[in-house]
Parts: structure tokens; C-alpha cells; sequence
């Protein structure tokens, strides 16, 4: 199996860590090529633990909603591409990016990792479904204020960028209906790669 790009978008709640694990699984068993994932938000969680300056803040802005600064998301995924890579692997990226500027970052490093061809998978799913989800899985940072500055977030920021991708010859957007069942958006996504 030719080692595939994934960048996974959608609103908070739409699924994209669910669907990356089952995605993962896909993989693991269709070859023993090897897959680095690596998700911003968990990265985010893991930096709150710390007992440091940084952390302090970064726990402030995520119970408030707001978007964490570009300097420490790429210190981030950055940090972990140049620590893991090593070329010929599924690369399944989930969580950014969230900005134009972002993706600009983003780009450069397939740029300098020669990933020619990025495949990006579009979870739709409404506010009213994102915020039922939010409440549901009962973070502390998923109070009614901070969800509702997140999706505002995602329409203003994140949107543009799907905008982007569908028109450039290195990204090919699959739109997938995410508010099916979890096994029911695995097949959906799954069908691409069985191709």
C-alpha cells in the first residue's frame, strides 16, 4: 500500500479523532506500512498537565475557546514531524490547520517532505450536531461560551482554507456526511482508499 497524506477537518465534535483511530486500524490492516498521527488538541491537553507559565496559559485559552498562538502549534507538529518521520509512512494529521497562516506552514513542510499529493477528508456535520457532541463527551473546556467562540472560530478561519485545498492540484477534498452512524463514516472514508 503507497503511503497516503490525510489531513482531517471539521468542526469540534465532528469526529476526526474517531475517525482517524478507525482509519489507523484500516491501515494496520491492510499493510505493515508504517503511520505517524499526531493531534493537536491532545498535544494541547498533554501541555496543560505541565505545572509552567506556558501551560497555565494554554489551559486559560482553551477554556476560553480561543485559538492557541501559530508559534506553539508548529513548535508542536513541527517537533514531532522532525522527530518521527522517516519518509515512507501514512501520515494522518488531525487538528490543524485552522488558519490560512497555518496551512501556509503546513504546506511548507510537505513541501520540504516531497508530499505531492494530500488527501483531505471534510467531516460535515451541523452546529446543532457539533455542540450536541461537545456536551457530551463532558470536557471542561466544552462549556456553552467557549463552543460557541470555537465554531465561530471554524466558520471564519478553518472554512477558507477547505476553500483553498479544492483549488490546488496538490489537495483532493472528500466531503463526508458526519452525521451517520461511526461505522457507517468509516466505510464512507474507507471506500476512497479501497480504490
Amino acid at each position: 500500500m503507497q503511503p497516503y497524506t490525510v489531513i482531517f477537518m471539521g468542526p469540534q465534535g465532528s469526529g476526526k479523532g474517531t475517525q482517524v483511530e478507525l482509519l489507523r486500524s484500516f491501515f494496520q490492516d491492510m499493510s505493515d506500512t508504517p503511520i505517524f498521527h499526531f493531534a493537536t488538541g491532545d498535544g494541547f491537553r498533554s501541555l496543560m498537565k505541565d505545572d509552567n507559565h506556558t501551560s497555565k496559559i494554554v489551559a486559560e485559552r482553551m477554556h476560553q475557546g480561543v485559538l492557541q498562538p501559530l508559534f506553539l502549534t508548529v513548535w508542536m507538529w513541527g517537533g514531532a514531524f522532525v522527530q518521527s518521520l522517516s519518509g515512507n509512512e501514512h501520515m494522518l494529521i488531525d487538528g490543524y490547520p485552522r488558519t490560512l497562516l497555518e496551512s501556509e506552514v503546513l504546506e511548507s513542510a510537505l513541501d520540504f517532505y516531497k508530499k505531492e499529493k494530500v488527501i483531505v477528508i471534510h467531516l460535515q456535520v451541523s452546529d446543532a450536531e457539533s455542540i450536541k457532541r461537545m456536551h457530551s463527551r463532558s470536557r471542561e473546556d466544552d462549556h456553552d461560551e467557549a463552543i460557541a467562540k470555537r465554531l465561530e472560530q471554524y466558520h471564519t478561519l478553518t472554512k477558507p482554507i477547505l476553500e483553498y485545498y479544492k483549488n490546488h492540484d496538490r489537495y483532493h477534498v472528500i466531503d463526508i456526511q458526519g452525521e451517520k452512524s461511526i461505522q457507517d463514516i468509516h466505510q464512507d472514508i474507507q471506500l476512497y482508499f479501497k480504490q
